[in-house]
């Protein structure tokens, strides 16, 4: 019982920095969000919806599972209550780890100078990963709604049976190792005047993105798949928020640099018509 108690109480800190996470997230780039991504022109561009729905989406998210795991009191809970916390966990999951697949696969494409032949391998290995990968998250939604229960000597919810996640899961990693390499092979193919230019060139496609969400998505595999039962929820409170914020930060970046060339061009253009 004391194991249990320790259990929950880890799930329900955790849940709550991982929400403290994404806000103060969103507070401190909220100047950039309305400087870079909301700037007239581009409120309603592909990053801008991505970077909208990554930023409110996640914070909707961890809000209700705060509001189910943390706030709700032993005669608002119920059975039903956990079921329906277990479903939209998993649809939280759909959403956030395809937005931000598609928007990097998008971006692979806009920024790819190797071999044609190479990046429509990543365009195929993308849909024949999130195909099998979304069927499987819908069984495991199907799955976990069923075994979910309200377990009131400790006021919390449960599943009963272990979470058949990890498979959908494991497309997503192979997917994200895929794109991992593919990336990492468009920078080296660059030419470059200096080896650390190479930096910057996997800065600017998404690489050390795609591997610090390998990392992560790598390790979540692994507690998916290791952790008892009644932790479920740890590996989503461990990678949805540092994700969340990482990608923010890469859209980011990447829009901030496509005005400085933006700015760059209409300077050169200026000068030469001047000329």
């Amino acid at each position: 019982m004391a194991t249990a108690q320790h259990d929950v109480m880890l799930i329900k800190y955790c849940s709550v920095a991982a929400l403290a996470l994404i806000v103060w997230d969103h507070l401190i780039l909220l100047g950039e969000e309305k400087t870079i991504i909301l700037r007239s022109g581009a409120r309603f561009s592909v990053p801008a919806w991505v970077f909208c729905v990554n930023r409110y989406w996640s914070i909707i998210g961890m809000i209700h599972i705060n509001v189910v795991l943390v706030f709700l009191s032993a005669s608002e809970m119920s059975n039903g209550r956990c079921q329906s916390l277990s479903a939209m966990i998993v649809l939280y999951l759909i959403i956030a780890t395809f937005g931000t697949n598609t928007y990097l696969t998008i971006r692979q494409f806009q920024v790819w100078e190797g071999g044609r032949s190479i990046l429509y391998m990543l365009i195929t290995s993308f849909v024949l990963t999130h195909i099998p990968g979304l069927v499987l998250a819908v069984l495991s939604m199907k799955n976990l709604y069923a075994n979910s229960t309200y377990v009131p000597a400790l006021n919390t919810c449960a599943v009963l049976t272990k979470s058949k996640l990890y498979g959908a899961w494991t497309c997503v990693v192979v997917y994200n190792t895929i794109a991992l390499v593919l990336s990492l092979l468009n920078g080296l193919h660059r030419p470059r005047h200096r080896n650390v230019d190479i930096i910057s060139y996997l800065k600017s496609d998404g690489a050390l993105f795609f591997g610090i969400v390998f990392v992560l998505r790598y390790a979540v595999l692994i507690l998916m798949i290791k952790l008892p039962t009644d932790q479920f929820f740890l590996p989503t409170l461990f990678v949805w928020p540092v994700t969340s914020a990482t990608l923010s930060r890469f859209i980011i970046t990447s829009e901030a640099r496509k005005i400085r060339r933006d700015v760059y061009v209409l300077g050169s253009y200026e000068m030469e018509t001047r000329q």
